[in-house]
């Protein structure tokens, strides 16, 4: 090999770190579009930090598909789309953290591939429990100003002792001998830690014939009150198997990203997770049959849910202003959904209502990213249920019997409306107003069953205002 130059030596490391530099973009730029999260390696000193990052797990946000499992802090760990799923002989496998037991995933593989059938998109999540039946209340305390001297736990005992653990440490114990619910208010000491952010685990157990509740029903005795010094050092919650749940329990708790309820909570209580605007995902776990009013509202970055099937009915606000959920599976046991349930949850796309009877008012009125509704059995679209619904382009309808003012108000894009369902005359539903289709598109096609069908409807009271509209559908 001929000498070379100290000029050739180097231009030729140049030329060697160039295509370093450019395989090393080459590669950062693919796992960017694949959801990692990484510092660039524009330079040696930052090559070490990207492979570390890489490395050491940090989360990569796959893309949603038809079907999607997620774990309990909202991790999705699998997708499918719907063909890959129909080949599917099994569920894949659960995951496994220390402290938590995995008692299957909330739907089976028939159940969901009905709801594929049925169009619509499916969030699949676990039913979780403690392993020891403890609740754990999971803190993080960012730097000494946020320490608090003492935390005071707002609970109710019935008949029954709580001791109560500090990072594995006992702290405290609690007994009441009565047979009804009493207000306690147990003062908790964090040890000072070495270094910050620090964290905590509160381990609440459980002795006795009775039950404890966390939280005491008022906002200013909420976990650990109202005070938001307090209120932003919970990050999670694990909720024990002798544990209840009240009103206000954890209302405007900012910073708590998870939580897990255990198949004991038989009801969800007014209030109960107002303004969680960090949690991003719940599991409302069998046999739970009741929702108490707003009791997800404002949880902004709440976009997975997955509601109990023997839920019967959805109450006022109870997801108002939830404004990541993109889609959610309402069981067919819910038969009530009161006023303004969905109202302002800007990035739902589809919903699939069936037999719900009673509807108030506003029910899904400004979901602006909402495109598809289908409704079977549902006897009446209250005033302004999807008001405003500007993404709007297909409505299908079955059995519903009458449609209020301003129903469809404001689908600027809603061009496509199913009523082939109804092939009699004499069950045509009611058009309350003809309001109901207020500045929806002139083009749009209303598609009806037959030549006697399109006559009866173009002569129906405010239906006569869409004449124009109607088509036989091919």
């Amino acid at each position: 090999m001929p000498n070379q130059s100290i000029a050739d030596k180097i231009a030729e490391a140049d030329a060697e770190r160039q295509r370093i530099a450019n395989n090393i973009e080459v590669a950062y730029n693919v796992a960017r579009s694949k959801g990692a999260t990484m510092p660039q390696a524009q330079n040696s000193a930052n090559l070490a930090a990207t492979i570390n990052s890489i490395s050491g797990g940090q989360q990569v946000n796959k893309e949603d598909k038809d079907v999607n499992f997620f774990d309990y802090d909202g991790t999705v760990l699998y997708t499918y789309t719907a063909e890959k799923f129909y080949a599917l002989t099994e569920l894949p496998s659960l995951p496994q953290h220390d402290g938590l037991v995995a008692n299957g995933w909330t739907y089976a593989l028939a159940e969901i591939i009905d709801y594929l059938n049925d169009g619509q998109t499916v969030d699949v999540g676990i039913y979780y429990e403690t392993d020891n039946g403890n609740t754990r209340l999971h803190l993080l305390v960012e730097n000494n100003d946020d320490l608090p001297p003492e935390l005071p736990l707002y609970v109710k005992i019935r008949n029954g002792t709580l001791d109560i653990s500090v990072n594995g440490v006992q702290s405290v114990s609690e007994t009441e001998s009565a047979n009804s619910e009493t207000n306690h208010t147990i003062l908790v000491s964090l040890p000072t830690p070495t270094s910050f952010p620090a964290k905590y685990t509160i381990d609440i157990s459980f002795t006795g014939d009775g039950y404890y509740t966390i939280g005491q029903n008022s906002v200013s005795t909420a976990i650990f009150g109202d005070i938001p010094l307090r209120i932003g050092l919970l990050e999670s919650a694990e909720i024990g198997n002798r544990c209840r749940i009240t009103a206000n329990s954890f209302y405007n708790y900012f910073n708590m990203k998870s939580i897990v309820l255990p198949s004991s909570i038989t009801k969800l209580e007014n209030y109960t997770f107002y303004g969680c605007s960090s949690l991003n995902s719940v599991v409302i776990p069998e046999p739970l049959t009741d929702l108490g009013e707003q009791t997800f509202r404002n949880c902004v970055a709440l976009k997975r849910v997955v509601l109990s099937k023997s839920i019967t009915s959805i109450k006022y606000c109870d997801f108002y202003n939830c404004v990541s959920l993109r889609w959610i599976i309402i069981p067919e046991n819910v038969n009530t959904c009161g006023s303004y349930v969905f109202y302002y949850c800007t990035s739902l796309k589809k919903i699939k209502l069936s037999g719900i009877t009673s509807m108030g008012t506003m029910l899904f009125s400004n979901c602006f990213s909402l495109e598809s509704v289908a409704s079977d059995g549902c006897t009446t679209l209250n005033a302004n249920i999807f008001a405003d619904c500007v993404s709007l382009r297909e409505i299908k309808l079955s059995g519903t019997q009458t449609i209020n003012a301003y129903a469809f108000s404001g689908g600027l894009k809603l061009f496509y409306f199913d009523l082939t369902a109804y092939t009699d005359s004499s069950s045509i539903p009611t058009l309350a107003a003809s309001n109901a289709l207020q500045n929806t598109p002139n083009t749009q096609v209303i598609y009806v069953s037959s030549q006697a069908m399109l006559e009866a409807f173009s002569n129906a009271t405010n239906w006569s205002t869409y004449a124009s509209r109607f088509e036989v559908k091919p």
